[in-house]
């Protein structure tokens, strides 16, 4: 199954710069220490955000129903400016009645 209306996907920019590539956040910076080894970077957020999209549009996803909507786990691998390559998985939800993919967190798989 592929992400439902994945061409519409959409990540907040702060979503990425002020948690996932933060070093700052008290949650965030475990995850940034993971993209930032990959060479994602703050200040570059675009790629990241880019390689995500290009992920969720292209890479299986599996429905986990939420209370929320439905939630879409996007594992794939990606390869970060660094030249080096990691498995990711993504987390999307469609909101009830919206047909817009919002992102809402990213992690090294295992």
């Amino acid at each position: 199954m592929k992400l439902p209306h994945s061409d519409r996907a959409q990540i907040p920019s702060e979503k990425l710069r002020g948690y996932l590539l933060s070093s700052e956040h008290p949650i965030g910076r475990f995850k940034a220490r993971f993209f930032h080894a990959l060479g994602y970077k703050a200040e570059s957020w675009e790629k990241l955000e880019r390689d995500l999209v290009d992920a969720a549009q292209s890479a299986e996803a599996e429905l986990v129903p939420s209370p929320y909507g439905d939630k879409y786990l996007v594992g794939c691998t990606l390869t970060g400016p660094a030249g080096l390559s990691a498995g990711v998985i993504s987390v999307w939800i469609l909101a009830r009645s919206q047909d817009i993919p919002r992102f809402i967190t990213a992690y090294p798989s295992e």
